[in-house]
């Protein structure tokens, strides 16, 4: 082997690590990060579609109201529909829609396992999913949402959003 190809090969390892790095940063690079916080989630409406008891289609449909950084009122408005169900967990696909003080929105969309017939996620519970869209000083939004139940029964969504 000549010295050429030795340095090739010495240099592989390196070119690969910096490769990883530069792409696990990438998709997780955030331009901006808007914070809700919320109190626990009532007057969750449950509409039985198909069979009685749990299945596919059934919807759950509910409002919360929030605050940002800011202090300022955010209103999330929810549609949650299940996709399937096994003896623990319902899959739900999510449409919600965060309306901020200025009319701004943000929307998320996706899917997450659900405990059986329960209204929110467990608590302690960390999912994300992606950010579908936004308008106002949202316009074109594109990045992730990490929703956290937390132990207390409050509620986060941290947008990460990318420009």
């Amino acid at each position: 082997m000549n010295a050429i190809h030795r340095r090739r090969l010495a240099l592989a390892p390196v070119i690969a690590v910096c490769a990883a790095l530069t792409l696990a940063g990438c998709a997780r690079d955030s331009d901006q990060v808007v914070a809700v916080e919320a109190p626990k989630i009532e007057g969750i409406t449950y509409v039985d579609e198909g069979d009685a008891g749990a299945g596919p289609g059934d919807r759950r449909v509910f409002e919360s109201n929030g605050t940002d950084d800011d202090g300022r009122t955010v209103r999330s408005d929810w549609e949650l529909t299940t996709i399937s169900i096994s003896d623990t967990m319902e899959v739900r696909m999510a449409r919600a829609s965060f309306v901020f003080h200025d009319g701004s929105q943000l929307l998320l969309g996706g899917s997450a396992d659900y405990p059986v017939g329960g209204g929110t996620l467990d608590r302690d519970v960390v999912v994300e999913r992606p950010v579908t869209g936004g308008s106002g000083r949202f316009a074109g939004a594109r990045g992730f949402v990490r929703t956290t139940h937390r132990a207390n029964d409050t509620w986060r969504w941290e947008f990460h959003l990318s420009s």
